[in-house]
């Protein structure tokens, strides 16, 4: 997995890393950013322990070839603030695809610079804790690297909580209920109202793919 530009790798500890207390990636002061699995990350805590020695899954991380297709086409690098829906709509958020906060950026954040370094650090720690999400919640169903790569995609894009449902039928081992149940999250919900994103189409054929194949 990488932290910045510091290439770890967990191997058999990695679920007792994700029962440790994660840290959040304060890029600085007037920073805040809300990372993807935190709402849950606590809860989970003593199912993740309960888990270490049992879940097929526990050796795997995000791949390379993953981590950079989320980073530089997924998601995208923005250097500075901006509202992910077009336009003044949308969601406030950072970097590479950090959500800062529910509505629209003010004028102030969207004139708050941000250093790469902060970026990165973000991004890392979103990465980190999407993949724990992926571990505490899959615990019975084995998956291929690229079944994991899709869900910590799918997670880190709807949060932990955004992506429940599917973790349930994927260790449920109903594959193609979860990837039926990817291919309908194509939604934001901006003021109240359910918005298509017809940019999350492409990405949900991706990251259902894994589960149709040999289905």
């Amino acid at each position: 997995m990488w932290l910045g530009t510091q290439h770890v790798s967990f191997g058999r500890n990695r679920l007792k890393f994700c029962a440790r207390s994660l840290p959040r990636a304060h890029a600085a002061a007037s920073v805040k950013p809300l990372l993807t699995a935190t709402a849950i990350f606590h809860r989970e805590k003593a199912m993740a322990r309960s888990t270490v020695n049992t879940n097929p899954n526990a050796n795997l991380s995000l791949s390379g070839d993953a981590r950079r297709r989320m980073r530089n086409q997924r998601e995208g690098v923005v250097r500075g603030y901006y509202n992910d829906g077009h336009g003044n709509h949308g969601h406030c958020s950072y970097g590479i695809g950090i959500l800062v906060h529910r509505g629209p950026c003010t004028p102030e954040e969207l004139a708050r610079p941000l250093t790469s370094a902060q970026i990165e650090a973000s991004f890392a720690n979103a990465i980190r804790e999407a993949e724990c999400a992926v571990l505490r919640r899959v615990t019975n169903q084995a998956l291929t690297q690229a079944q994991f790569d899709a869900l910590v995609s799918y997670s880190f894009n709807t949060g932990a909580r955004g992506a429940n449902e599917t973790f349930q039928r994927v260790d449920s081992g109903d594959l193609r209920g979860a990837a039926n149940s990817i291919m309908s999250n194509t939604y934001s919900t901006q003021n109240g109202r359910r918005v298509f994103m017809p940019g999350l189409v492409s990405r949900r054929r991706e990251e259902s793919a894994p589960f149709l194949e040999g289905q």
